[in-house]
């Protein structure tokens, strides 16, 4: 379960080598279609967070080196 969490919020963040295009995408558009893409990247962090870290913490300490 915590690989499945990990990969769907990888994508989101975006965390090497997953969706390294995404950050330049944001940044080229124009404001009103650029925001949202903003807060599609703090959600993706909020969720490696809320629930990859507090779900599966003996998961999460074992993957910390290769993150």
């Amino acid at each position: 379960m915590f690989l499945a969490f990990f990969l769907g919020f990888a994508i989101k963040v975006p965390m090497f080598p997953f969706h390294t295009w995404l950050p330049d995408a944001t940044c080229r558009r124009p404001p009103p279609v650029g925001d949202p893409g903003g807060v599609l990247l703090k959600m993706g962090t909020y969720g490696f967070i809320r629930f990859s870290l507090l779900s599966f913490p003996q998961a999460t300490l074992e993957a910390v080196p290769w993150m």
